[in-house]
């Protein structure tokens, strides 16, 4: 739903100026099964980042114990939406979080070191 957002003509000057490309499992050619804990570290060391929806702690491999237990202070966040149900309903509402991710990357490093970054 954000890459249709953020490729639309609308969009696509705002995404244009970042020059982001958007990965998939696919196209990294990840088993959707690979966990959390090898997804994020592949993310940090190729410099990904990261947008899931909102996350478990469930067990050792989830990604909040992958974000406590590996992350340091130039750790790449992890962008999450919170309101996964909100977001496939309301096209307000995901184009709302597009734009509140695309602010975000503009100025990622600042912050670095945070663990995630909620979206609404």
């Amino acid at each position: 739903m954000l890459n249709r957002i953020w490729l639309s003509p609308e969009w696509m000057p705002y995404w244009n100026d970042l020059g982001i490309k958007v990965e998939t499992f696919d196209s990294l050619g990840l088993d959707k099964r690979t966990s959390d804990v090898v997804l994020w570290q592949l993310c940090q060391r190729e410099e990904y980042i990261l947008v899931t929806v909102n996350r478990n702690n469930d067990d050792a491999d989830s990604l909040n114990i992958a974000i406590a237990s590996l992350s340091s202070e130039s750790s790449l966040p992890v962008i999450t939406v919170s309101d996964v149900r909100r977001f496939e309903r309301d096209r307000d509402d995901v184009e709302a979080v597009a734009g509140m991710i695309l602010d975000r990357l503009q100025v990622i490093d600042r912050y670095r070191g945070t663990g995630r970054l909620d979206v609404p």
